[in-house]
């Protein structure tokens, strides 16, 4: 029988004092051991499927994919680079890099043509222009950066033209010359390219009600109705219960009519239901209803029931909308914060007390017709829009006109 020595507590046998690493190996030390090497090949199995999984990404976005056709397009039409685009973007086969394997939209293929075909005409611009096709390489794209960062444009823009750009190096076998992310602004720092604009944000950092904007949305709404009374009941829907212009447009007042709340079942996002509540405010909440009463007669002169003339398409009326929206002075370059949704409009003037402030109960009342809309549809015969300026003034006061439209009024005198 083995007799028990003081080296079976110690953890170390006495083969140790030979210097052996096998069998003369501390127990501590061999598991060190095995787990270093266990976390080498760990190492080497994640970096394997790391590999496996990007040449898998490379192959599902088409990664080299049309880059046979590339040639094919510059010896066809050598130096007539719209050509090539042309013919490339009819010919090419572009994979979605995402779900399920498909081809991308119609959509998105034009898109990306319109994108590319933009860089190789603005490469023109800033006096690089390519003949080829083929010549478009990384050196461009940092040009085309610095020329879209000096155009003061917005990080989103920026970003989905370096999606198409980058789409078109990776079918034509070039990933590298449009990396991503880090890579992409250690290039740009090379070249002496603040990155800073390229990041998209999602945090707003300025208010964009239209109160803190300085705007008068009792002068605006003056000024729509004016211009156009139909414009004035679209805005109008907005301002009052917070709907989107594509809401308004497919909204049905009489046949979704609820006394309770105000159903939007076409142009709502990803096309779902979307129920607004009355206000609890009793004031507001008798303007809404008096809103609702007025689009169903409006409504009644469309055959679908819609806020919409007779043989318009959406479409149409959003470029009626938009227009309307120019003439008294409403767009993006004078207010930032237009083409949200218009609630803030009345939200803003609302008190946080008991107490109204003279401000809304102004925008109430100017929300609130001197005649009943019955009245003034009976005083229009013709079926046909627009309605006169007659019917406007029954709906809000006439409205005093800008500097613009004072203008042009002293010209036409």
């Amino acid at each position: 029988m083995k007799t028990m020595q003081d080296d079976d507590f110690t953890g170390q046998s006495s083969g140790a004092r030979e210097g052996g690493q096998g069998e003369g190996e501390s127990l501590k030390a061999r598991l060190a051991r095995e787990r270093a090497e266990a976390k080498k090949v760990n190492a080497c199995m994640s970096a394997l499927a790391k590999r496996e999984k990007q040449s898998a990404q490379r192959r599902r976005a088409g990664a080299g994919l049309s880059e046979a056709l590339l040639k094919e397009v510059v010896a066809m039409y050598r130096g007539d680079i719209k050509r090539q685009v042309n013919h490339f973007m009819r010919m090419s086969s572009m994979p979605a890099a995402t779900g399920r394997a498909r081809q991308v939209s119609d959509k998105t293929r034009s898109d990306f043509g319109d994108n590319l075909m933009r860089a190789v005409t603005q490469l023109r611009e800033i006096k690089m222009p390519i003949q080829n096709l083929s010549d478009l390489s990384g050196k461009h794209t940092v040009a085309l950066i610095s020329y879209w960062k000096h155009e003061d444009q917005a990080a989103a823009t920026i970003q989905t033209k370096l999606s198409a750009l980058r789409k078109f190096f990776t079918l034509v076998g070039k990933e590298d010359a449009l990396p991503k992310a880090v890579k992409l602004y250690d290039m740009l720092a090379q070249k002496g390219i603040d990155h800073g604009g390229l990041r998209r944000t999602q945090v707003a950092t300025t208010s964009k009600s239209w109160s803190m904007k300085g705007v008068d949305p009792l002068q605006v709404v003056k000024d729509v109705y004016a211009e156009d009374p139909l414009v004035g009941l679209q805005l109008k829907s907005e301002v009052l219960f917070g709907m989107r212009l594509n809401e308004v447009l497919h909204w049905q007042p009489i046949a979704t009519d609820d006394p309770r709340r105000l159903l939007i079942l076409d142009g709502a996002k990803g096309g779902r239901v979307r129920y607004v509540e009355y206000s609890s405010d009793p004031v507001r909440a008798a303007l809404q209803r008096q809103l609702v009463e007025e689009a169903k007669i409006a409504a009644q002169m469309h055959p679908r029931g819609v806020l919409l003339r007779k043989r318009q398409s959406v479409q149409q009326a959003k470029d009626r909308f938009y227009t309307v929206m120019r003439k008294v002075g409403v767009t993006k370059a004078c207010w930032p914060s237009w083409g949200l949704p218009a609630t803030a409009c009345v939200t803003s003037l609302q008190p946080t007390c008991t107490r109204r402030s003279p401000a809304y109960v102004h925008l109430l009342k100017a929300f609130t017709p001197s005649r009943s809309m019955k009245t003034a549809w009976a005083q229009w015969s013709k079926p046909s829009w627009p309605f006169p300026g007659r019917w406007a003034m029954h709906v809000l006061p006439s409205p005093v006109p800008t500097t613009a439209r004072a203008s042009r009024s002293q010209a036409a005198r």
